[in-house]
């Protein structure tokens, strides 16, 4: 590999490893959180209306018809 090269894959390995570090601090957030609050969100390009938290955004369940009814009314 010439100069340019070695430069490019060692800033790449740098990002891939805080790409890394911080998957993985939202992770230790998400477990924390106690997801007391949701919302309703079309997630998968329109394909799933999943309930996800408003403070972490984790997917925490799917919605009851219910809550897809007053979804879909807003």
């Amino acid at each position: 590999m010439n100069e340019q090269e070695l430069l490019t894959r060692s800033k790449i390995t740098e990002l891939s490893e805080s790409i890394k570090q911080t998957k993985n601090e939202i992770e230790e957030l998400r477990k924390a959180c106690p997801h007391t609050t949701s919302t309703i969100q079309l997630l998968d390009g329109g394909k799933q209306v999943c309930k996800v938290c408003i403070v972490c955004d984790e997917v925490t369940g799917y919605a009851t018809p219910q809550e897809l009814d007053i979804y879909l009314k807003n």
